[in-house]
């Protein structure tokens, strides 16, 4: 269930998935839920194109490992906060930020930084994607990549689209009408709901609605993340080039911090090994 419910559910149709399994529509909720409970699911539900919404950067600190994990667990409480990780590397925390406004991004680092008491923070943000969205095939099939740079233009959201997303943004519940139960939470209906989201995968402010499945869970523990500084005027060809690397799961440009940090191109690969 997990290999076919992870492509497009862009009706959340227990029963399309039912068919294709060749079992029942109340089989395939409650295997979804089971999977949910497990921990092999995180949620159902859509993934943002970086830079479509609100404001968001990469950020590092470099953390004495006597204090690792209290600064670790200070950092991770801003609601902000969506990824935090410890590396291998002299900065050794690094976590993305994400919320309405730029400036809010600024005022939860500095309030990281004073309260952290480890130096300087890095804002790193986001200045062109190449290839972002986390999907890994369970399946062994081969991917075509084609490097194309993603939509960059900020989309300004209707007062109706803001709802939905709010409401979306924990994911479908496990139901039968799951379109329904967003609804009732977004002061709507089921069929504006629906219209609204495949608004969203039109304009590609949606990226992937779907199942979203944790790799760890599903046997991809292994992870690195590599960093270029390339010159300016190269940074566009050479990270299209990287984007199409079937290895490659995530790849973008960022901002450079001067003196401090000089790399700007950077990708992430995920392995079982």
């Amino acid at each position: 269930v997990e290999r076919v419910a992870q492509r497009e559910l862009r009706t959340g149709d227990d029963l399309a998935i039912a068919h294709e399994l060749g079992t029942t529509e109340d089989r395939v909720t409650s295997m979804l839920a089971n999977l949910q409970a497990s921990g092999v699911v995180s949620r159902i539900g859509a993934t943002i194109v970086p830079g479509r919404l609100g404001a968001a950067t990469l950020a590092a600190l470099s953390v004495p490992n006597t204090r690792i994990d209290a600064v670790a667990n200070m950092v991770s409480a801003y609601p902000e906060v969506n990824h935090n990780y410890q590396r291998e590397h002299s900065y050794n925390l690094w976590f993305v930020v994400t919320a309405p406004t730029r400036s809010r991004v600024v005022d939860v680092l500095k309030a990281i930084e004073r309260r952290a008491q480890c130096g300087t923070v890095l804002d790193l943000p986001m200045v062109t994607p190449f290839h972002v969205d986390l999907g890994f095939d369970l399946e062994g099939r081969a991917e075509a990549r084609s490097g194309a740079v993603a939509e960059r233009q900020r989309y300004v959201c209707t007062w109706h689209e803001a709802r939905v997303l709010a409401a979306l943004q924990d994911g479908l519940a496990v139901t039968a009408r799951p379109y329904a139960d967003l609804a009732a939470q977004a002061a709507s209906t089921e069929d504006a709901v629906i219209d609204a989201i495949e608004h969203f995968v039109a304009r590609r402010v949606i990226g992937r609605f779907g199942v979203i499945v944790s790799h760890h869970a599903v046997g991809f523990r292994a992870n690195a993340m590599a960093v270029w500084d390339v010159p300016d005027e190269e940074v566009a060809a050479a990270g299209e080039r990287l984007a199409r690397e079937r290895g490659v799961s995530l790849c973008y440009r960022r901002e450079r911090a001067p003196s401090v940090w000089p790399y700007n191109l950077y990708c992430m690969l995920h392995g079982k090994s």
